[in-house]
Formats: C-alpha cells, sequence, structure tokens
C-alpha cells in the first residue's frame, strides 16, 4: 500500500514570518512521521529561502511561490479584499502543484495574503479533503464586526463574542458602503469554505467563527516544542523583551511599561521599524535590538529576559510567543484578551492586566523581587503540550477523511 499524502500550505516563509507559519512547520515535521508530506508556502518581501528545499533534517520537500508578498495600504481595502479571495497566479501555482503532487489531503493554515481563499474551491472541485487549521479569526471574519478587536470592558467575553454579531455594530456596517464590503466578503468566504474541515486553536475562536455561521469541526490548541536550549547564564536581566510585528502587537504599551518603570530594560526582536518607534520614546542606553532572529536565537533571548510582552492590541487568539516563553522562564505579562492568557494567571494573577494598561510600578517591583517567578512559568510550561502530542488529535482527525 502507497504512503498516503498530505500538502501543508501555508501564506508565508517561516524563517521570514513566523508564528502560525512556524507552527505550520513544526506540524509538517509531526505529519511527516506517517505522511509523504511537501509543504507549500509563499514568500513576503524579506524572505531570502529558495524556491524548493530538500532537508534531510525535516524529512519532506519544501516549496515557495516565486513572487514575493507585498501588503497593500489600509486605503486599498478593496484591493486587499478581492486579492484575499482571488488572486490569479498564486492560484495557478497551487494547481499545479495539487496536479503534481496530488495529495490525499491539503492542511491550511494561513491563507489569504498570497494564496487567495478561492484555493479552498479549488481543493473541493478536485475532490480532495482540506483541513484549515484557523489561526486567525479575521481571515474568515471581519474583525470590524468586533469593536476593538473585543477589547472592551467585560466580564464574559465569550458571551460578547457570541453575541457581537447580532449587535448594534452589525446593523451600523450594514448601512455604509465599506459595511456592505465587509459583510459581502463574509457571504463569498462562506461560500469557499464550503466542506471544509475547520479547526480552531481556542474556545472564543470557536464561538466567533459558530456565531458568523462557520461550522467548527474540533478546537485544538497549538502546541509548543519544550525547552533544549543550553542558557549561558541562569541570571536574566530586568527586561522586558517585545517580538513580533509593529501592527496590532503593542509595542506601545511595551514602551510605556518602560517609560514607567526605570529600572526595566525595552529588548525588540523584529524589523527595524520597532527601533524606530521605541527610540522616539526611550533612550537609545535603555533599548536593545536583535533585529529579525530566527527560532533558537528567540529562544536564548528568552533565556536573557525577566519578562516577555503579549500584550497585543488585537484579539490574539492564541499566541505561540506566550507558551514559548513559560517553556523558557520568561514571564508573560498579556492582557485577557490574549486567546491564552489563562496559562499566565496559572503562573501568577498579576500578568493578566486590564486592556490598554500595565502594570503599575509596585506590582512590577513585586514580580522583579520574586525569585521563584521564573522557576514557576518553567514549571507551568512543562504541563503544556508538545507539538507531537497534540498532532495526535490531527492524526485522527486525518485518518476519518
Amino acid at each position: 500500500m502507497s504512503q498516503r499524502k498530505i500538502a501543508v500550505l501555508t501564506d508565508l516563509d517561516p524563517s521570514s514570518s513566523p508564528g502560525a507559519n512556524l507552527v505550520a512547520l513544526e506540524y509538517a515535521k509531526c505529519a511527516a512521521k506517517e505522511f509523504r508530506v511537501e509543504f507549500w508556502s509563499g514568500r513576503n518581501k524579506i524572505s531570502n529561502s529558495p524556491l524548493r528545499t530538500q532537508d534531510a533534517k525535516l524529512g519532506f520537500e519544501t516549496y515557495n511561490y516565486g513572487r514575493r508578498f507585498h501588503a497593500f495600504p489600509k486605503k486599498s481595502l478593496k484591493k486587499k479584499t478581492l486579492r484575499e479571495i482571488f488572486s490569479l497566479l498564486p492560484l495557478l501555482w497551487i494547481v499545479h502543484k495539487t496536479l503534481v503532487f496530488r495529495p490525499n489531503i491539503v492542511w491550511v493554515h494561513q491563507i489569504g495574503n498570497v494564496f487567495p481563499l478561492s484555493a479552498l474551491l479549488i481543493f473541493r472541485i478536485l475532490k480532495i479533503p482540506a483541513v484549515f487549521t484557523v489561526h486567525d479569526f479575521g481571515i474568515l471574519v471581519p474583525r470590524k464586526l468586533y469593536p476593538e478587536d473585543l477589547s472592551v470592558d467585560n466580564d464574559d467575553l465569550m458571551s460578547l463574542a457570541y453575541s457581537l454579531p447580532v449587535s448594534k455594530e452589525m446593523l451600523i456596517l450594514r448601512q455604509n458602503t465599506l459595511g456592505r464590503l465587509y459583510l459581502i466578503r463574509l457571504c463569498i468566504i462562506r461560500i469557499l469554505v464550503k466542506s471544509t474541515i475547520i479547526v480552531s486553536i481556542s474556545e472564543m475562536q470557536k464561538r466567533i467563527l459558530e456565531a458568523n455561521n462557520f461550522l467548527v469541526t474540533e478546537t485544538i490548541e497549538n502546541g509548543v516544542n519544550p525547552c533544549g536550549c543550553k542558557p549561558d547564564s541562569t541570571s536574566r536581566l530586568q527586561a522586558i523583551l517585545f517580538a513580533g510585528r509593529l501592527n496590532g502587537k503593542g509595542l506601545n504599551h511595551a514602551i510605556e511599561l518602560v517609560e514607567k518603570n526605570k529600572e526595566l530594560m525595552l529588548h525588540l526582536a523584529g524589523n527595524h521599524e520597532l527601533l524606530t518607534v521605541a527610540l522616539e520614546k526611550l533612550p537609545k542606553e535603555r533599548v536593545f535590538y536583535y533585529g529579525m532572529v530566527p527560532q533558537s536565537e528567540l529562544f536564548k533571548l528568552l533565556h536573557k529576559v525577566t519578562f516577555t510582552s503579549v500584550m497585543s492590541d488585537c484579539f490574539d487568539v492564541y499566541p505561540s510567543l506566550l507558551l514559548e516563553s513559560m517553556v523558557h522562564g520568561s514571564v508573560p505579562i498579556c492582557y485577557p484578551t490574549v486567546g491564552n492568557a489563562a496559562l499566565a494567571k496559572g503562573v501568577h494573577d498579576s500578568l493578566v492586566v486590564e486592556f490598554g494598561t500595565t502594570p503599575d510600578s509596585s506590582t512590577l517591583s513585586k514580580l522583579i523581587e520574586d525569585s521563584k517567578l521564573s522557576k514557576r512559568a518553567i514549571d507551568f510550561g512543562k504541563k503544556l503540550k508538545s507539538f507531537e502530542e497534540v498532532y495526535a488529535k490531527y492524526s485522527n482527525l486525518f485518518d476519518g477523511v
């Protein structure tokens, strides 16, 4: 009997755009133990990955779509919406790869930037089952349906997520051109994902998707690899690490926390825009910039710093950075709108702060003085499921396809 084949599809190259794309790669490594795998991804403007690689360590071939992705400006909403749904050249590339490889299953992660959502329709036409792990509900549901990305003062965010689509906000959207565009997009996407097996990565995300008439087959929270580092030192700097993009991830909150607490330094990992913004508010001697770092270097940074910022401006479905920080002993500070905030609260109640605020000086000083805090984070991180353990749920799902 020939080995089953699975294609893992994600929007961008994990080496230059980690997050969900890197999670997709980790799951592809797990799938390679029972499938013949091909990993298909796009490339952004800073990606240097070759169009095709065959790495013996990975155990499968990776293919990158050749044209580089450039984001449209915010004002080009109609162009952005069109590309999310239909983009001819990337779609033809996917058709070609699918016809050549003939996978038994396509496992979709990120989509809508390089690769259009109409790819899901292609898989349906070709009668290839598609499993879509939704890392960001905004791929399917317009975030405009959720005022300020759920960053509201509400004790029951689950109920809020469920009720909003029938709230006044939805009625307001229907009364203007921009709102109608969002709703038309939503209707088209519902058609495109028909027959696709949708997997949510958090319970709140599931509520949001189901409230907008998307059928979620299962909720499977992401895993995290255990720490395999050999840190240079066991001591930690009184610093907070911000690692991520400028838009939506809350750099301004990390800067504000450092401004208010003179003993704290800011460490940055990401593109150069982060440094530019930070130096507008902080003296250069309080900012350390590492540039774009690979995952192994990020883990070393997590061993250096006391805190990690997960104070996202947007509703963050299930950020991997929070999991990784705990595994490597850096204590995450986050908002309740972060989908895995309960994990941070399991380490210490004060690590989850009111949205839009930062810990006050007294609270932060107590956290810094708590010599056992980092160890508690590590101990809690050891209880988190690995990618291998989580993949077992996907394996059962694939068996039923």
